[in-house]
C-alpha cells in the first residue's frame, strides 16, 4: 500500500512539473517590453513559464493568419495579452482577400461596384464584431486568459458588471447626457489613464466653453469630438480629502492588494486645474475659454496619496490624518470594506472570464456608505505594491512575484 502511495505521486509530481514546463504564454503589450510585463515574464520564465512573444503578422493572408493563430494560440496554457494589433492583421488579412476576388473582375458597372462595396463594408462590420468570438473560442474553460480584444468596450464591462448586481457609475454618451443633463458631471476622455482627461463640469457656462468655444472667439483649438467622452455624476466621498480605492485583482478572484487613495490637499482648499501652456486652453487661465474646473484627483500619479489596507508586516504605519480619513470612511484595522472586497471578487472573475486577467478596479464611496465602482483598469500601474510593501523602487518586482504565482497556482490546480 504504501509503495503504490508512493509511486501514485511520483506519477502526479512528474505530471504537474511537466504542464508547468510545457504551459506557454504568446502575447504581450505592444511592442514590448513594459517593465512592469518584463519584469512578469521574466519571472514566469524562471518558474517554469515559456513566454512566447508572437510579433505582428500584418498583411499576412487571411486563411495563413487564421491557421497560424489556431495553432500558437490552441496550443497555449496561458494566453497573456493579445494586443490589439491581433485585431488589426485579421481585419485587414480580410480585406486583401478581397481586394484578390475584386481584381479578377475585368470590368465594373456603377451599379454592380455600388452594390458589392456596400455588401464589403456589411461583411466587415460582421468579420470585425466576430473576431473577438473566433479568438475566445480558441480556449477551452481551463486556459488562463488576459486581453482587453475580448471586450469591444467600456460598456460591455460595465453592462456586464450591472448585470451581475455590481454597481457601478453611469457611463453615458455626450449625446445620452445631453437629453438628461446633470450637473456636475465627469468628463473623461477615452483612452486616457492616471487621472489625465478628467473634467468636472459644474455648470451650462463651462459646458458652453467645452462645447461651443467658437462663441468665445477660438478657433481649432481643444476640438474634442462629443464620442471622446464618456460622462457619470459626480460623487462626494466622505472627509476632506477626495478619495477613492484601488483593488487590485486577477482573473481567479484573488485580492492581491489594496489601498485607499487621497488627494495631496484638502477639498476646503478648493483647488483648480491650472497649467502654464497656451495649448492647454482649458486649463490656461488666460485663455477665453479657461474652465475654471476643480481638481479632483486622488491618484498617487497626479500627486495623491495611498493608505494600505489588508495590511502584511512589510507595511508603513500610518500618520494621525490618515487615521482620521479612515475613521470617516469607516475603517477599522486598516481592512477593505467587506462590499468592495466581494464586490471586487466577483467583478474579477466575470471578467477574467471575458479575457481581463489583471485588473486595478477603482472604487468610491459615497456620503450614504455605498460603494460604487468607478473604473476597471486593464493595465494598471503597479505603484500599489510599493505601498503595501512601504517600497516604490521594487513595486515592479513584488507584482511580477505575486501574479505569477498566482498564474503558477492556478495551472497547477488545472492539472490536479
Amino acid at each position: 500500500m504504501v509503495v503504490l502511495a508512493l509511486i501514485i505521486f511520483i506519477k502526479a509530481f512528474f505530471r504537474l512539473f511537466y504542464m508547468v514546463y510545457r504551459a506557454v504564454s504568446t502575447f504581450s503589450p505592444g511592442e514590448l517590453f513594459d517593465k512592469r510585463y518584463e519584469l512578469l515574464f521574466n519571472e514566469l520564465s524562471n518558474r517554469g513559464v515559456t513566454v512566447d512573444v508572437m510579433p505582428s503578422a500584418y498583411r499576412a493572408r487571411l486563411n495563413d493568419l487564421l491557421i497560424k493563430y489556431k495553432k500558437r494560440l490552441g496550443s497555449a496554457d496561458i494566453i497573456f495579452h493579445i494586443p490589439e494589433y491581433t485585431k488589426r492583421d485579421l481585419y485587414y488579412a480580410y480585406q486583401e482577400d478581397f481586394i484578390d476576388w475584386a481584381n479578377t473582375r475585368e470590368h465594373w458597372a456603377s451599379v454592380e461596384f455600388d452594390s458589392i462595396n456596400e455588401g464589403r463594408l456589411k461583411d466587415e462590420a460582421i468579420f470585425q464584431h466576430r473576431l473577438n468570438e473566433y479568438i475566445r473560442g480558441l480556449n477551452d474553460s481551463g486556459r488562463i486568459v488576459d486581453s482587453d480584444i475580448f471586450i469591444d468596450d467600456d460598456h460591455e464591462v460595465y453592462e456586464l458588471l450591472r448585470n451581475n448586481s455590481i454597481p457601478t457609475v453611469e457611463h453615458l454618451t455626450v449625446n445620452d447626457w445631453f437629453n438628461d443633463k446633470f450637473f456636475p458631471a465627469v468628463f473623461k476622455l477615452n483612452g486616457t489613464s492616471q487621472g489625465r482627461g478628467i473634467y468636472v463640469v459644474d455648470d451650462e457656462f463651462q459646458l458652453s466653453k467645452m462645447f461651443d468655444y467658437h462663441s468665445f472667439g477660438v478657433k481649432n483649438i481643444c476640438d474634442f469630438k462629443t464620442d471622446d467622452f464618456r460622462i457619470s455624476r459626480f460623487i462626494e466621498c466622505p472627509s476632506n480629502y477626495y478619495t477613492h480605492y484601488r483593488v487590485f485583482t486577477v482573473g481567479s478572484g484573488k485580492i492581491l492588494g489594496a489601498v485607499l487613495s487621497y488627494s495631496g490637499f484638502k477639498k476646503s482648499d478648493d483647488v483648480r486645474v491650472t497649467s502654464d501652456w497656451l495649448m492647454d486652453a482649458y486649463d490656461y487661465p488666460k485663455s477665453p475659454i479657461f474652465l475654471n474646473r476643480r481638481d479632483i484627483m486622488s491618484n498617487k500619479s497626479r500627486g495623491g496619496n495611498q493608505i494600505p489596507l489588508n495590511l502584511n508586516k512589510h507595511s508603513r504605519a500610518i500618520i494621525n490624518y490618515e487615521e482620521s480619513i479612515l475613521k470617516e470612511h469607516g475603517i477599522t484595522n486598516q481592512e477593505l470594506p467587506k462590499e468592495i472586497n466581494d464586490y471586487a471578487i466577483t467583478a474579477a472573475r466575470l471578467l477574467g472570464k471575458k479575457g481581463l486577467y489583471v485588473l486595478g478596479q477603482d472604487w468610491i464611496q459615497d456620503l450614504n456608505g455605498d460603494f460604487i465602482c468607478l473604473e476597471v483598469n486593464y493595465q494598471p500601474g503597479l505603484e500599489i505594491f510599493g505601498t503595501l510593501y512601504n517600497n516604490s523602487k521594487s513595486s515592479e518586482c513584488i507584482a511580477a512575484v505575486k501574479i505569477a504565482s498566482e498564474i503558477i497556482d492556478n495551472l497547477n490546480k488545472k492539472i490536479e
